[in-house]
């Protein structure tokens, strides 16, 4: 309840992201602090198993706070992936859906069937995916800073399939099979033209109110001033 209102307020301006970033911390810890309450309450003869799993939940996010937040270097990195997730959402709506989906059920799936096959396929797999994750991070990192120091090819990301360095094929797939969902779409054509139909009609209807009262100025010769605020203003100053 406390992240899901101030994240509104982001949206419109309100509160800074760099504001809500300690108060979502605070928030996670503040809801582990439950889970051992629960716990205490539990019978005796799973008491140990409870408060185990509580203690968990509690700890791992104390170090994630541990990790994130006391060095400003790392600091900075969960504030830049809430602005680029942002900026993504805006630009395609869809990928907010997408984001939930995949994060809270596709990639937990997946974690626990990994788990189930061993630890030796899940420790291989993790250690394929975060070195993958690592050199893009690395490479994306000297392509802004040292690009000298990179070969010819890695410079850009051109090398690569369109789909694996940009979201408009899924745009343009979502767009034609689900225009129903006014949500997944990146542009919308009809609103569009509507609206720039409406602000055509708006200014054609100014400029014809301004015209008329050019005329009616014209014809009333207008030679007194007109004072505002103790300013004195004649009909040329309009």
């Amino acid at each position: 309840m406390f992240t899901s209102t101030l994240t509104p307020l982001v949206g419109l301006g309100m509160i800074t992201v760099e504001r809500l970033y300690p108060l979502t911390l605070g928030s996670n810890i503040g809801t582990t602090i439950t889970g051992i309450l629960a716990s205490l309450s539990g019978p005796p003869e799973t008491f140990q198993s409870s408060l185990q799993i509580a203690l968990c939940h509690t700890l791992f996010n104390v170090s994630g706070i541990l990790i994130w937040f006391p060095v400003p270097f790392m600091r900075k990195a969960p504030v830049a992936l809430a602005r680029l997730l942002g900026n993504t959402t805006a630009d395609y709506r869809w990928f907010a859906i997408a984001y939930t989906l995949i994060m809270f059920f596709v990639f937990p799936i997946i974690v626990f069937i990994l788990s189930m096959l061993g630890t030796t396929v899940f420790i291989i797999v993790t250690i394929v995916y975060a070195s993958i994750i690592a050199f893009v991070i690395v490479v994306n990192f000297l392509q802004h800073k040292k690009p000298s120091c990179l070969p010819q090819m890695l410079k850009t990301w051109h090398f690569l399939p369109f789909p694996l360095r940009s979201l408009d094929p899924y745009d343009k797939f979502i767009h034609k099979y689900f225009c129903f969902l006014k949500v997944c779409r990146k542009y919308d054509v009809n609103v569009d033209n509507n609206e720039e139909s409406k602000a055509q009609k708006s200014i054609v209807f100014f400029l014809d109110q301004q015209n008329k009262k050019s005329v009616i100025n014209e014809d009333l010769k207008i030679s007194n001033p007109i004072t505002f605020d103790n300013k004195a203003f004649s009909s040329d100053s309009f």
